[in-house]
This record gives structure tokens, C-alpha cells and sequence, in this order.
């Protein structure tokens, strides 16, 4: 191993120095900055030491990494485009700076392999976040993201700048998933779920938004005879709306409720809670609803539920025609990482999102910005 240390007034003419003594291949080991005495005091200035090697030094030189975690220099064939904002730097050098010799280009990070070249500010973005049920091997792609833009800046991020790069990005990862609310020419959703979640409330919501904002016709179906108060429920919610209200128990009388409402705009069709950890009772919502193109259904969950509980609940029911999730309860948790996660997993598009009890206000169409900077708030206070 061939090592040099070398000072120059800045850091571009300290790298260039590097490139040309020892070649593109060189790795830088530490830097720091000098000063230096020039002739006699108070003629002070300051310089920029750079001690750099070349070979194969990775495994010798671990305790410089934890020490003073610093990019490598790599070769042309390595090199990434320039950075528009930082025109200042001279960009073919800055377009050098990218990650520490330890992680690999084009490759996923392993944060707890690597931790000690990690700084402290992005190893605490990645703890938060996988305290919020998200996903290490994402967050991993995340942390090199940030990795990047550290040594890009000089090997500093404000929390402004982290916030900025970690909610782009989730932009990203989000960008595939259709965030909305209903579409404008549907005329019948279907509400399914489990029990609890509060699917016969939200039947309410949507359709006070569709009467009193959009001024639409609506009607309900409920097939949720399993629960008289469910019933009663909705049956007071249409009359304090003035729509109508059929209620089923066959697949013969839902046809016949759908070809009695249809000049309506609006039809909202309420389905049993039940414990749908049982297969057999999505099969039967299956000889009940004849699910359809035309047709929007919402998978109703609650925002409180555990991950695990979340994805095994729309693997059950990823025998219907899913078009998107509708979360509730959003007021009732701090933590909707476990919501993101399952949508990024499970990936269905996202239709509301409702945060509390009243009817119709307490519900929202669903918004990928809004979302994301929710779920990454705690971590980016």
C-alpha cells in the first residue's frame, strides 16, 4: 500500500494533487484542515491535508472510517453526473465525491453492517424510521441516498435537507400508487372489512360529502344483517339524509336493490364486519356482491392495527377486486409507518383517510404529499 500526504489551499487543488501522484484509483483516508505559518506570524493560513492510499486498504483502515468517515475517489468509469446545485464546486472533481470505500455503487446498504461509517444525524433518521414498522431494506436504499448528499454538502445535512431528501424519497417509492378520492363517474362502492374498523360510519361520511358538497343523488345497501345496530345505524343516517336504504341478504336481492336504485348518482354498499382471519367469510361476501368492473371497492382498515394484522387481513382478501384502501382512525395513532408499509407491500391504490368521528367533515380524500410528510414527522421534527 502507497500512501501520500498531501496539503493544498482548497480541497479541489488537494484532490487534483491526489489524481496526479497516485492515479484515479486513489482512496482517500482522511482529511482535515491546517494552518499553517507562512514565513512569520500573524501571516497564518489555512490548508487543506489530505492522506490518501492506493491498493486494496479497506480492511486495514477501519478505525479511520469510524473516525472520519470520508468519500473515496474513484475512477472515470465511476463517475456520477455533475450536481446542478453546486456549480460553484468545480463538477467534474465534485462529481467524484460520492461514498465511502465500504459501500458499493448500485447496491443497497446494510445500516447495521456499516454503522460505523455512518453519521449520526442519518443513523437517527434510520432508527426512527424503522421504529415506525417501515421496511430496513428500503430504509437502507434511503440511508445511501443521504449518504450521498452528505459528502455531496461537505459532510453536513441540516434537518431541513433531510427532510427535503427523505420525503423525495418517498415520493418515489409512492409514485406508482394512485392517492384519490372516488372517482368522478362511479356510481356504486362497496365498503369491506373487518369488524371495528368503522365502515358503517364512513358510509355515512362519503355520502353527506356527495349530498351536501356535490350535490348528488345517493343511496345505501347494507349487507351487514348480522348486526341489527349496524343496521338501525345506517338506516338513521338515511333519514337524517333523506336517501333510501335497502337492505339484502341475497345475491338475488342485491341485483334486485341495484336495478331499483340505479337512476340514482350515488349507490354506497355497506358489508358485515366480520373476523376476516377466516377465509370462509370473504367467500361468502363473494356469493353476496357481484363484484364488477364498474364497481369501486374499498378495503376498509384501521390505521391503528398491528403491521402483521394489516397484511394478513388483505392477503384475505386479495380474492376481491381491491381498487383501493380507505384508512380510519388517523387521529388514533402517531405512527402510520405501518400504513405505508403495507400500502408499498400490498400495493393497492389509496382512495380516504378518516380522522375522527363526525359526519361528514372527519374524512379526507387521500393526498400522496400530505401523507408522506405525516408519516415521516415524528423523524424529521
Amino acid at each position: 500500500m502507497k500512501t501520500k500526504r498531501i496539503a493544498a489551499p482548497t480541497m479541489n487543488e488537494a484532490l487534483k494533487k491526489v489524481k496526479k501522484e497516485l492515479g484515479p484509483d486513489a482512496i482517500i483516508l482522511y482529511t482535515k484542515k491546517v494552518t499553517r505559518s507562512k514565513w512569520l506570524p500573524p501571516f497564518k493560513k489555512e490548508f487543506v491535508e489530505v492522506v490518501a492510499a492506493l491498493d486494496d486498504v479497506e480492511k486495514q483502515t477501519d478505525s479511520l472510517y469510524q473516525e472520519k468517515p470520508v468519500p473515496p475517489i474513484l475512477g472515470d468509469a465511476h463517475r456520477t453526473p455533475p450536481v446542478n446545485h453546486l456549480e460553484q464546486v468545480t463538477q467534474p472533481l465534485q462529481a467524484d465525491l460520492t461514498l465511502p470505500p465500504k459501500i458499493e455503487r448500485g447496491k443497497t446498504i446494510n445500516v447495521s453492517e456499516n454503522e460505523a461509517i455512518i453519521p449520526e444525524p442519518i443513523r437517527e433518521v434510520y432508527t426512527k424510521l424503522l421504529e415506525e414498522d417501515l421496511n430496513s431494506t428500503l430504509l437502507d436504499q434511503l440511508v445511501k441516498v443521504l449518504l450521498k448528499e452528505w459528502y455531496i454538502n461537505d459532510m453536513s445535512l441540516s434537518k431541513e435537507q433531510i427532510k427535503k431528501h427523505v420525503i423525495g424519497f418517498f415520493e418515489k417509492q409512492f409514485q406508482s400508487i394512485d392517492f384519490r378520492g372516488r372517482k368522478p363517474r362511479t356510481k356504486l362502492i362497496t365498503l369491506v372489512g373487518p369488524t371495528g374498523v368503522g365502515k358503517t360510519t364512513t358510509a355515512a361520511k362519503i355520502a353527506s360529502k356527495a349530498v351536501l358538497e356535490e350535490e348528488k343523488s345517493v343511496a345505501f345497501i347494507t349487507t351487514d344483517t348480522y348486526r341489527m345496530a349496524a343496521v338501525d345505524q345506517l338506516k338513521t343516517y338515511a333519514k337524517i339524509l333523506n336517501v333510501p336504504i335497502s337492505v339484502v341478504y341475497t345475491k338475488e336481492d342485491f341485483q334486485e336493490a341495484i336495478d331499483t336504485l340505479k337512476s340514482y348518482d350515488l349507490i354506497i354498499v355497506d358489508s358485515a364486519g366480520r373476523n376476516y382471519q377466516q377465509k370462509k367469510y370473504v367467500n361468502e361476501l363473494l356469493q353476496l356482491i357481484p363484484f364488477k368492473e364498474e364497481m369501486e371497492t374499498y378495503l376498509v382498515l384501521s390505521a391503528t392495527s398491528k403491521l402483521n394484522d394489516l397484511k394478513q387481513i388483505t392477503s384475505q382478501f386479495s380474492t376481491l377486486p381491491i381498487s383501493s384502501y380507505l384508512f380510519t382512525k388517523l387521529d388514533e395513532t402517531l405512527s402510520i409507518g405501518n400504513v405505508g408499509e403495507l400500502i408499498l407491500e400490498h400495493p393497492h391504490g389509496v382512495a380516504y383517510f378518516t380522522i375522527g368521528q363526525d359526519v361528514p367533515d372527519d374524512i379526507m380524500s387521500a393526498d400522496r404529499t400530505a401523507f408522506i410528510e405525516q408519516m415521516v414527522k415524528r423523524v424529521t421534527l
